[in-house]
């Protein structure tokens, strides 16, 4: 490869930039120790050729390296250093200065009686130290050269065969030194450029790791949400059945109970006595009653699965919300002989939802008499527990055994039980008030044994006065 096509592949492209932002560092740091000695030993050397050698002939080849060192201590002890271009101009200056030096003593040094050439590659040498980037080589070594051209003829003009073996032997070496900068420039830029290079492969190595964990992690909650939805669409699909079921048995029972009286009554009403009478109204009552229960849970609980629930908490008087839910049920509750005892403190406020907390305490009250043998006792009480209150429904019916309290409040679990009189439940009431208790920030529990009564209680988050 060519320097012209070396160029154009490798340095014409930032990260020659980004070198020679190196190289700027690189010659700042060196000029701060070398250029003060420098400066002293030009000042030394000028000084000894008035004072010491008393050659002034050689003091003016001085000059340009005082001036030089001057230029390059202002411009590194300044803000002037923050200028790439004029830190490598002004070294390259300085090394335009050193050859000066180095051929003006090779050329006046023999009528002197000083040879100059090992001074002059020294400088050379020296210069090479300095000289960074392809452009600033080329600028200096074209001068430098020419330089060593216009000694070696006037060497062969003036001086005798010795000297021009002398200055023979500087050209020669003066060339080598051009391939040795230029063959070390492209190793600098090399290094420099594989470092840079790896530094990148690094970065980029690290990024695509970041972005794989990054993405394995997307996945991974990608696949815990399928996971969850799923789940939920089996919840749904299992709801959906059940929701069928119900309808397809539970609530065409009724319906079919109600539409088989009143068929029954108005073929035979003539032959009814008015006690037989009134005993089939009430079972129409009872009937269509139940049958509206179910359809509202039926409702509730449809809308809270597809359609959501709007909640909107708000104070209420505890006392007033029990009332007004058990208001409907309590005919049901004297048809069984029931004796009905209500304890709420009159001055209790919840923070609640009322249309849903009503659902869920004409629910419970609801169970109570279903599963409540006639005369029997149900009770409704509160009490404060810190910032909750504690409503319970307590009865002192049938009860359950403890695998059927665990089906409680899980649609799906095949939940069916028969109240004291043969009254069907479907379980749906009790999975509502779980949810409805849970949206309002409470929770609900129960205990029951078989033959000794259960008490269900919920919790809700009492109002501030």
């Amino acid at each position: 490869m060519n320097l012209t096509s070396f160029l154009n592949a490798n340095y014409k492209d930032q990260y020659y930039d980004e070198y020679l932002n190196e190289v700027q560092k690189t010659i700042l740091k060196y000029n701060k120790l070398l250029i003060p000695f420098m400066l002293v030993v030009f000042l030394y050397y000028t000084i000894g050729d008035y004072l010491i050698w008393h050659i002034p002939v050689f003091a003016p080849t001085r000059y340009p390296g005082i001036f030089t060192c001057l230029l390059l201590l202002t411009i590194t002890y300044s803000s002037l250093r923050k200028n790439r271009k004029l830190v490598i101009v002004a070294n390259n200056l300085h090394c335009i200065a050193l050859l000066f030096m180095g051929f003006s003593l090779t050329i006046l040094g023999p009528g002197y009686g000083f040879k100059g050439i090992i001074s002059c590659i020294l400088f050379v040498v020296a210069s090479h130290f300095f000289v960074k980037g392809y452009r600033a080589i080329i600028l200096l070594y074209s001068i430098g050269f020419a330089m060593a051209l216009v000694t070696l003829v006037y060497s062969y003009l003036y001086f005798p065969v010795y000297s021009q073996a002398e200055i023979m032997g500087l050209v020669t070496v003066f060339v080598g030194i051009i391939i040795l900068s230029f063959y070390s420039e492209k190793t600098r830029f090399n290094e420099f450029y594989f470092q840079r290079n790896l530094v990148e492969e690094k970065n980029k190595t690290h990024e695509l790791y970041v972005e794989t964990q990054s993405k394995n992690d997307q996945l991974e909650k990608m696949n815990k949400q399928l996971d969850e939805a799923l789940t939920e669409l089996e919840r749904i699909d299992q709801s959906k059945n059940k929701l069928f079921s119900i309808i397809a048995h539970d609530l065409r029972s009724p319906i079919a109970a109600v539409v088989g009286l009143l068929e029954d009554m108005d073929e035979n009403f003539g032959d009814y006595s008015l006690d037989e009478i009134e005993y089939r109204i009430r079972l129409l009552v009872k009937s269509s009653d139940t049958t509206l229960i179910l359809i509202n849970n039926l409702l509730y609980w449809a809308s809270t699965q597809w359609m959501g629930i709007k909640i909107e908490k708000a104070r209420h008087n505890l006392a007033d919300m029990v009332d007004n839910s058990v208001s409907a049920y309590l005919n049901g509750a004297k048809l069984k002989n029931l004796d009905v005892d209500i304890q709420i403190d009159n001055d209790l406020y919840v923070l609640v939802d009322e249309k849903t907390i009503r659902v869920v305490i004409s629910n419970l009250f609801n169970n109570a008499i279903k599963f409540t043998n006639k005369g029997g006792r149900i009770a409704l009480f509160s009490e404060v527990d810190g910032s909750q209150v504690r409503l319970s429904v307590r009865d002192n019916g049938i009860g359950m055994k403890p695998e059927s309290v665990q089906k409680l409040f899980k649609l799906g679990q095949n939940f069916n039980r028969y109240g004291t009189e043969n009254e069907k439940g479907t379980g749906l009431g009790l999975v509502l008030a779980a949810e409805f208790v849970a949206y309002n920030g409470g929770e609900i529990r129960v205990e029951s044994e078989e033959n000794n009564g259960s008490c269900f209680t919920i919790t809700l988050p009492m109002a501030d006065d």
